[in-house]
């Protein structure tokens, strides 16, 4: 991961967005409880298990190695492809406008296409690196993930699909109001300050 923030540190100005996706499913996660023995925990869903929020998420990391932001989208029962990719490309460029954007994420095919190609060629100052492959825990954003799943939404059980939306909606401002636990998960994922304070290692 070094590699990829030592673009950063040549760049005063650039942010680090490192992007990820994950999908949110009616069927809960099933977690032990505090339930006397004797007395389980009884977990109803709904059957229709295949529904789902898809979410794109992205952690900001800015000039000085600091987290700066959790950004996201959220799409009932749908897919994210490349096209939503680029959308979620401009809205952060839009955003983030002051500097090099430089965007860490894996090799799904969401992240490929003529939709990111095309954003890619609109921004100069937008480049993409690739994690390597099967190395999840390198990325905070999936760190997000496993703290909403297994943290926040276990043993929930939503009737409807908009129940489980509005959830995993107010989860996400939850952990986006909170730059001391997006921090720790930076650091959970093996990157770390700088001394000079301007990029992230492993």
């Amino acid at each position: 991961m070094a590699a990829h923030f030592k673009k950063a540190a040549e760049s005063a100005a650039a942010h680090i967005v490192m992007i990820d996706e994950t999908g949110m499913l009616m069927r809960p996660l099933v977690r032990r409880s505090l339930a006397r023995r004797g007395n389980p925990l009884v977990v109803r869903y709904k059957s229709n298990h295949r529904q789902k929020v898809s979410v794109q998420g992205a952690v900001v990391v800015g000039p000085d190695g600091s987290v700066e932001a959790l950004r996201t989208r959220m799409h009932e029962d749908a897919y994210v492809d490349g096209a939503k990719t680029a959308q979620f490309l401009r809205k952060l460029l839009a955003e983030f406008d002051d500097g090099p954007l430089i965007v860490v994420w894996d090799r799904g095919n969401m992240h490929k296409g003529p939709h990111v190609r095309q954003v890619l060629a609109e921004f100069p100052r937008l480049t993409v690196e690739q994690l390597p492959p099967y190395c999840p825990d390198l990325n905070p954003i999936e760190w997000v993930w496993s703290w909403i799943k297994y943290a926040q939404l276990a043993n929930f059980c939503p009737q409807t699909l908009r129940q489980l939306a509005s959830k995993v909606a107010a989860t996400i401002v939850k952990a986006a109001e909170n730059l001391g636990l997006l921090d720790r998960f930076v650091r959970a994922a093996g990157l770390t300050a700088a001394e000079d304070g301007r990029a992230l290692g492993t």
